[in-house]
């Protein structure tokens, strides 16, 4: 059954609708094609063309390429399923395909760090994927799963849906995992952090704006804002060129956030398809360097680029700039906007500061990368390398985010303009220059050596996640003592083995602090669940 709805918003709209099969009565299988979803298809498939050009040139070496693209598509295709489903257990599937084809390609080199930060996302990601499953169950108790007929529901369920897109979207607590999947390969990388993995969390946010109440808006008015603040503080220490992308992915995902929270649902989705595509012409042409760099990451020897190719260098200041909010570009356009709005919702003092700082320490971070790989003009025609005439197709689709949605927007966003709002962003671009130049020019992090490590951690998270994994071996052990046999009969037969041996082990290595510390978490969100 097809239904077409024009709307100035929403052109087309469409459900392919299975119900008449008696199985699929309940779960209601399908495809929900809006407005939204066509753009978000239109943007996905514009930058997975241009990585499949680039992987042609960044990984025309490895012996496994077939087996990498099957990995990529099914990473692709899963998010394809998530986009377009209209019901919570179609969406269930292309989440955890997400996850499942992230963990592969991640470890996809098979080294220890590799590894280790495959499994890193796939645990956090689990965790949030445990929220979303308790949230389906109440959902269950409406009798449907259909996204478009949901009535209102407890605070507590949106509270759990909220925080396992956070975990999908690494904000804060949940941040740290991101960074570190910086291992896997940097196609991968590339189509990760501009519109599939990160941004399906801020999707699926957007989706279910409608249910989110105005106290959970501004509990993530906070959260996105601090996510916002962190990221682009730790990218502004970084030397590994992919990390501070990394890190830029993560500030600016809590930018997002910190927009859709305000209720401004419409530029925040736009300002996710402009993030998109600059961020994965970032990604290439970083990546472009490290294969005229035989891969070496650090910045500090990927100066001088500009005699290697300039192309690739022009399209990193593009993007860069776009990303700053440096007029012409898309950013700029979307950023005047915002500045507008957070002056028109009248926010306080304390996220005043914080929001202009991390829009200072965006342009930071931003020209520290271009002033170190970039800004060297001694020109030698001899070193130009092929990659210039190869690669040209690959930056030209993602031009778009650069420059042509910009327009778009300024059209669709007129009435939200004026002159303040466009004063203050040469404001912030003006002072973040200023900054850069007195930082890059007179050394002043190498007196923030003690602190660096602290900033880098965006306040020690990567320790916290590291200590979230020993909650998940407390399962192994409950296995192990309950299922594989009688409980009573063990019990009784190894009372004196279990206290001097396993209890041992368990304080000595802090698991069962872990354990009550969850058994505390879950007795709460029951009383919880009883005062909502």
């Amino acid at each position: 059954m097809f239904f077409f709805v024009l709307t100035n918003f929403c052109p087309l709209y469409i459900i392919l609708d299975f119900s008449s099969i008696h199985f699929f009565d309940f779960f209601f299988f399908g495809f929900f094609f809006d407005y939204y979803s066509f753009l978000y298809l239109f943007v996905l498939f514009m930058i997975v063309s241009s990585i499949h050009l680039f992987i042609s040139i960044y990984m025309s070496q490895d012996s496994n390429l077939k087996r990498f693209f099957f990995f990529l598509n099914s990473f692709v295709l899963s998010m394809v399923v998530l986009i377009i489903s209209p019901n919570l257990i179609s969406l269930m599937l292309g989440w955890d395909g997400l996850g499942f084809s992230s963990f592969l390609l991640v470890a996809w080199f098979g080294c220890f760090s590799s590894r280790f930060a495959s499994l890193k996302t796939f645990l956090v990601n689990r965790l949030g994927d445990g929220l979303f499953l308790i949230s389906l169950f109440f959902f269950f108790f409406q009798g449907h799963f259909f996204l478009g007929s949901i009535d209102s529901i407890i605070s507590v369920v949106v509270f759990f849906l909220i925080f396992a897109f956070f975990t999908k979207s690494a904000h804060f607590p949940f941040s740290s995992w991101l960074p570190d999947a910086m291992a896997a390969p940097t196609p991968v990388s590339a189509l990760v952090h501009s519109s599939t993995l990160v941004t399906a969390g801020l999707y699926l946010f957007f989706r279910f704006s409608y249910l989110i109440s105005w106290e959970l808006n501004e509990f993530v008015q906070y959260l996105g804002l601090w996510t916002l603040f962190l990221g682009s503080l730790a990218a502004c220490f970084d030397y590994n060129s992919k990390k501070i992308v990394a890190y830029s992915t993560v500030s600016q995902l809590g930018f997002i956030s910190f927009v859709l929270s305000l209720g401004c649902y419409e530029l925040g989705f736009y300002y996710m398809m402009v993030h998109a595509l600059i961020k994965a012409l970032l990604f290439i042409s970083v990546g472009c360097f490290l294969v005229l760099k035989n891969h070496n990451q650090d910045i500090r020897h990927l100066n001088n680029c500009w005699n290697l190719n300039p192309m690739v260098i022009f399209n990193l200041f593009f993007s860069c700039f776009s990303l700053s909010g440096f007029p012409f570009f898309s950013g700029y356009f979307v950023k005047e906007i915002i500045i507008g709005g957070t002056v028109f919702f009248q926010l306080n003092f304390c996220l005043l500061v914080i929001f202009c700082l991390s829009l200072i320490f965006t342009i930071f971070y931003t020209f520290r990368l271009v002033y170190i790989m970039g800004l060297n003009f001694r020109f030698n025609y001899g070193m130009i390398v092929e990659l210039f005439s190869m690669n040209n197709f690959v930056f030209y689709i993602l031009y778009l985010g650069v420059f042509g949605l910009g327009i778009i927007l300024y059209n669709h966003f007129f009435c939200w303009m004026n002159f303040g709002s466009a004063l203050w962003v040469l404001v912030y671009s003006s002072l973040g220059l200023i900054l850069s130049f007195y930082v890059l020019n007179f050394r002043i992090l190498i007196s923030l050596k003690n602190f660096i490590f602290y900033f880098l951690s965006m306040f020690f998270l990567n320790i916290l996640t590291i200590s979230l994994n020993k909650v998940y071996l407390i399962g192994g052990y409950l296995v192990h003592s309950l299922d594989n046999g009688f409980f009573l009969f063990y019990f009784i037969n190894n009372l004196n083995s279990l206290i001097s041996q396993k209890f041992s082990n368990i304080f000595s290595n802090s698991y069962f602090v872990n354990w009550l510390s969850l058994v505390g978490f879950s007795f709460f969100f029951i009383f919880l669940l009883t005062i909502f």
